[in-house]
Order: structure tokens, then sequence, then C-alpha cells
């Protein structure tokens, strides 16, 4: 441990916690940090970020009842994790999709049959909630 402080240039020593009571309005203050945390994370979560990525590709990758698995190539990050929602843009048609797995920049996602039917190639992948 005096090793990795000595190379961080920290004190190789412990501060001494300081002696005496504790100050009559901690727990105010605790309870108000800890309030000031659990706001600031519920504002990173709730946060929902858009991008565009083009993608090209959009073969069949299997089936399932009215629903198809399309793998598509895109052709910059994607930054979406497996599970989430995102649309699909084709055209002016936008299409809502949920990521089923992504590796590399080959992304598989679950959408409505009737994308096949139009056959219409995606001109766009617009990620929610990345």
């Amino acid at each position: 441990m005096r090793r990795l402080a000595e190379a961080a240039g920290l004190p190789a020593v412990e501060p001494v916690p300081p002696t005496g009571p504790v100050p009559s309005g901690w727990a105010e203050v605790a309870a108000g940090a800890a309030r000031a945390l659990r706001d600031e994370l519920k504002t990173v979560t709730n946060r929902r970020t858009q991008s565009d990525v083009p993608l090209s590709g959009g073969d069949e990758a299997g089936a399932a009842g009215r629903r198809t698995l399309m793998r598509f190539e895109a052709q910059g990050e994607l930054g979406v994790a497996e599970g989430s929602p995102a649309t699909l843009i084709v055209k002016e048609l936008a299409i809502e999709v949920e990521v089923v797995s992504v590796f590399g920049n080959v992304v598989t996602s679950r959408c409505l049959r009737e994308l096949l039917r139009r056959g219409r190639r995606p001109c766009g992948w617009t990620c929610r909630g990345c």
C-alpha cells in the first residue's frame, strides 16, 4: 500500500480522524448530500440521447411470429446496448425495434415483418436510450 501511495504522490501515513463529538447537524448534511447524489443519478439515467448512424445490409436473420430479426452493418459507432429500444428510419417511415445483439459494427434488431414486405432498405438508425 505504501508503494502505491508513494507512486501516486500521496502521503504514506493515514490521517488521524478528529477527536471529539460529531457536530450536531451532521445528519442533515448527510441527508442533503444523499438527496443531491440521488437527484444527479436520476438525471443521468433518465437522459436520452439520439444519434443517426447509416446502416447497410438489412438482411433477414430469422423470424418469430409477426416479428423478424434483421441484421445490419453500421457505418459508425452505434453506442447502443443489447435490449435497448431504438427507431429504424426507412425513408419517411419510423419503425420501433429492439436491439437484440451488437457485435462490433454488426447489429441485430427485432422488428415487425411489415418492414420486409415494403421492400425498402433502411437509410438510418436513430438510437434511443443509448
